[in-house]
């Protein structure tokens, strides 16, 4: 969280990130009618405030910051690299235990390959 100039009771900072996490734009705006609020709610409020957007700015640079970019994006590259082994791994023993749907896929990919192959030459 941003430094500020007195000490921030930790609570009232948890409880900012907190608001600052579901509140919307509209949750802002001024109070309808006459204000009765004393000047000691208004600054509580201005405080509060501030403090939400305190929260709500370090979250923001804290996601564009470029290690944590790269980080999700390694991340996600793994878990992506590795749910696609599991799927040809599992296909590969569809395919070694005779699945039909698997031996299906499998003759449309080799066909595929040989139309492919016959195309080139073709070209020539």
């Amino acid at each position: 969280m941003t430094q500020s100039t007195h000490p921030m009771n930790p609570h009232v900072v948890a409880e900012a990130r907190l608001a600052a996490s579901v509140k919307k734009a509209a949750d802002y705006d001024a109070p309808e009618g006459k204000d009765e609020r004393t000047v000691e709610q208004i600054e509580s409020d201005l405080q509060r405030v501030r403090l939400e957007l305190i929260a709500t700015v370090d979250e923001l640079a804290a996601r564009l910051d470029p290690t944590n970019l790269r980080e999700e994006a390694k991340t996600k590259a793994q878990e992506t690299f590795k749910n696609t082994s599991v799927q040809a791994r599992n296909f590969l023993d569809a395919l070694s235990n005779g699945d039909p749907k698997a031996l299906k896929i499998f003759g449309g990919l080799v066909g595929a390959l040989i139309a492919l192959v016959i195309l080139k030459i073709v070209k020539r």
